[in-house]
């Protein structure tokens, strides 16, 4: 290794302002985080924290089962039986005269096997959007447009036979539909042509209209329905979306119908910035006393923000709001929205720009009763845009499930699914699904829902162009081959003093902290320092008499499977000698030189001080060495008492001299 004098060109100091500061503070930041040197002159000495790029390395249950239909098309919604047996898919996809046609699958839930198939084949193209299993599993329901006319059809779910088609006089989209909870009724909501919020009542048995409600926004403009869900009770219903307001911006608008007569009770609207706001999901709590709407929201010069909002389901009252703000003030925005089975927490995904300036999914979880960011998750491929789409929760409340769509830096587009705990947020697995290459082909998932009893997760969507609907377990399975990931948290060297990954320190000894993160509990670890065997260890790590010059360290975690992390990482640091830091303290004083705040013999008069130490110590002299460390530090009192230093510079110097006689002494 050179040392510093043979790197860097000494100026010569009888002219001033040889050596700007910014070079010589640069060249510090880049040698040593020694906090002696920066009190010396002030410098900003902060180590840079690289973090180092690391790749997903996509592990969790296998998959169970799939179903691929090989049609062009694309999928809608996806439902399970309230008994758990069986699985509902929807999508659309075109039929042999060229229209596209609604096509409604039924199959065994823990086989895949299909068990029946519909297809709705009217003249017109015809686009299915929403699917709703009756509570007693009789009936499934699925919405659309049919000849671009707001459409619900009923299906028998053990045969697949079509039950009622009930259609709705006037041009309209449809978008969701829900059940109440006795199964006497089903609810749908849509945008009609005029751009208003169209809801409709239906019988479930018959499919007779009960009642049908509108909702024409402040700003008499565009308003368009996008989610509804229902009361535990089946009292109210409740309608989200977004609605042109007097600002001349959309806002969120949430409506509330009594069930029986279709007559609103409360409108509220949320626009806190006068920006565009668009709801996008709505979910009640398990008891019926909060209704919570998320999605995107305008912020003042932050682009669009995540925000989850309570509403007093009874008033329409807000509760409380959260909004996020991601990476500088980029583009953040909600996509789908759980509550937990106790209702204490509620969860919201989607997705983020973040520091590497590409997508990101993000997910949430909030204190259901004061709106508390509880934790955060962000997660996502290496420098690639990854954009979550749709949430589930298990049915104990332990395990939130997110998916979406992972891009690679080779162009390949997966479906995304993790499993994140509910109290911590970490993530228990995560899986990968396709591979297929954009813009040639596509993939994504379009809906994601848990079984009844919790033990299988299901996925519906599109790849290759055709529509697959999988199955996952809900957790890792009996052969957890999933690796570790170890995280090293920081280093500390014998001063006390930080070292960050990349960094110097005069200190021939280090601590440094690290931990595990698996689905399974962490038994162990395994550390190398500059190349050698892995061997035991623990945190924190301490290596002590460490030689002068650059060290590397490496540490994997082991989980209780025996599964080591395959990618542990690395943290580099260089070990000075006592010459190397006398250099720096000598291009501190050029510095200070050329501040005007020493003349030209008193800096000589130090400098030749400290290249007398040099010389003694290349020579082995290390007493003459220290004496002459120690008239340095006479001087340097001294040129403070005159005022030429600050306590804290004089403080600094000294503090660094005696480093550097410790140094020599060991």
């Amino acid at each position: 290794m050179k040392f510093l004098k043979d790197i860097i060109k000494r100026p010569d100091i009888s002219k001033k302002n040889i050596i700007p500061k910014r070079i010589a503070s640069s060249y510090i930041v880049g040698i040593i985080t020694l906090l002696a040197v920066s009190l010396v002159l002030g410098l900003q000495t902060i180590g840079q924290v690289t973090e180092q790029a690391r790749a997903e390395i996509p592990c969790g249950p296998t998959i169970e089962w799939i179903s691929h239909y090989g049609m062009p098309g694309d999928t809608t919604d996806l439902g399970v039986s309230p008994d758990g047996n069986k699985v509902y898919a929807v999508a659309v996809n075109r039929g042999p005269d060229l229209s596209y046609d609604w096509d409604t699958r039924a199959y065994d839930a823990f086989t895949g096997e299909e068990l029946w198939a519909t297809r709705l084949n009217k003249p017109s193209s015809d686009f299915p959007s929403a699917l709703a299993v009756s509570p007693d599993g009789i009936r499934i329901f699925v919405g659309g447009s049919i000849a671009g006319d707001f459409t619900i059809v009923a299906y028998h779910s053990v045969t697949g036979e079509e039950l009622w088609t009930a259609p709705y006089s006037g041009l309209a989209s449809l978008l969701a539909i829900v059940v109440s909870p006795d199964g006497s009724k089903v609810f749908a909501t849509g945008t009609t042509r005029t751009a208003d919020y169209i809801t409709v009542a239906y019988d479930s048995v018959t499919g007779d209209n009960l009642w049908t409600v509108s909702y024409n926004g402040s700003g008499g403009y565009i308003d368009d329905a996008t989610a509804l869900d229902i009361s535990p009770d089946g009292k109210i219903v409740f309608v989200t979306g977004r609605s042109f307001g007097v600002t001349g911006e959309f806002d969120y608008a949430t409506v509330a119908y009594g069930t029986n007569t279709g007559a609103q009770l409360w409108v509220s609207r949320y626009d806190p910035m006068s920006e565009s706001d668009t709801a996008v999901t709505i979910k009640a709590s398990p008891d019926g006393n909060k209704i919570f709407v998320a999605g995107s929201s305008g912020g003042m010069g932050t682009s669009w923000d995540y925000a989850t909002i309570a509403y007093d389901a009874t008033t329409g009252a807000q509760i409380w709001a959260s909004r996020y703000n991601g990476y500088l003030n980029s583009s953040d925005e909600v996509r789908a929205l759980t509550i937990s089975p106790d209702g204490a927490k509620v969860f919201a995904t989607g997705s983020s720009v973040t520091a590497d300036n590409t997508r990101d999914y993000v997910t949430i979880a909030y204190d259901a009763n004061t709106g508390l960011q509880l934790w955060l998750n962000v997660y996502g491929d290496v420098a690639t845009d990854d954009v979550a789409l749709d949430i589930g929760i298990n049915p104990d409340g332990v395990l939130v499930y997110v998916t979406g769509i992972v891009s690679t830096q080779e162009n390949l587009l997966y479906w995304g699914t993790m499993s994140l705990d509910t109290v911590t947020g970490h993530k228990q697995w995560v899986v990968w699904y396709g591979g297929e290459q954009y813009p040639r082909s596509n993939a994504y998932p379009k809906s994601i829902t848990i079984n009844p009893n919790g033990q299988l997760v299901y996925i519906t969507g599109l790849r290759d162009g055709d529509i697959d609907t999988l199955a996952y377990r809900s957790d890792i399975g009996p052969e957890d081959t999933c690796p570790p990931v170890t995280t090293i948290l920081s280093a500390v060297d014998g001063y006390d003093t930080q070292v960050m990954d990349g960094d110097s320190t005069l200190s021939n000894k280090i601590s440094l902290t690290f931990i595990g993160i698996d689905n399974d509990e962490i038994t162990g670890f395994e550390c190398t320092l500059d190349s050698g065997f892995f061997l035991p260890c623990s945190s924190p790590k301490d290596y002590f008499d460490l030689g002068a010059g650059a060290h590397i360290f490496k540490v994997r975690a082991i989980d209780a499977s025996g599964n080591k992390d395959p990618a542990p990482p690395v943290w580099k640091w260089i070990v000075l000698t006592p010459q190397e830091a006398i250099e720096i303290l000598i291009n501190d004083l050029y510095v200070k030189f050329n501040d005007g705040n020493l003349n030209q013999g008193q800096e000589k008069s130090l400098i030749v001080k400290l290249d007398h130490v040099i010389e003694q110590l290349d020579r082995g002299n290390f007493i003459a060495a220290t004496k002459q460390l120690q008239s340095f530090v006479d001087e340097v009192n001294a040129l403070s008492d005159a005022g030429i230093f600050s306590q804290q510079e004089r403080q600094g110097l000294i503090d660094a001299a005696n480093r550097i006689i410790v140094r020599i002494s060991e």
